[in-house]
């Protein structure tokens, strides 16, 4: 269990120091956190369903999709983002609402589930991933990871207890 434990923790604090560090030194808003869970799920249990990388790809991509719509809907395009209001607007808080609802939808109707990709759906409806620069650092971060996937399954994998 502590060899298990090790090597989870260090491939995928490896695979987030990457890409902190590509954030930091290219000054690109990469590290979001959506990040961690889906690192996590691509180095605890690289063979489960969710944690392959054509269902992380489909159910960030979906998510996108829907907080994109939902600002749309609820009107909020250019709202400022949560934590400078200091709290969700209420037209924020029905457009999560309604893009995590179409994220799970859409993911259990095409059968492609990543449950990090309903964090995603939170960072865009409350601006934390609003339209433009922060949007596309958190595509290229999630980019970055799924290209460093494969190194996160690598190594020994102790059965668990």
């Amino acid at each position: 269990m502590v060899l298990r434990a090790g090597r989870l923790a260090a491939a995928a604090g490896a695979a987030l120091a990457v890409v902190g560090l590509v954030d930091r030194y290219e000054d690109w808003p990469l590290l979001t956190a959506t990040l961690g869970p889906t690192a996590y799920l691509f180095a605890a249990d690289p063979t489960e369903p969710t944690s392959r990388r054509r269902n992380a790809i489909v159910g960030h991509s979906v998510a996108i999709l829907a907080g994109l719509a939902a600002l749309g809907v609820f009107g909020i395009w250019h709202q400022p983002s949560a934590t400078v209001v200091g709290h969700v607007l209420t037209s924020q808080a029905f457009a999560t609402a309604a893009a995590l609802a179409t994220t799970l939808l859409v993911l259990e109707i095409i059968d492609r589930h990543h449950a990090p990709a309903a964090a995603t759906a939170v960072l865009v409806t409350t601006g934390l991933a609003q339209p433009g620069r922060p949007l596309l650092g958190l595509v290229c971060g999630l980019a970055l990871l799924i290209a460093l996937s494969p190194l996160l399954a690598w190594g020994p994998r102790p059965p668990r207890d």
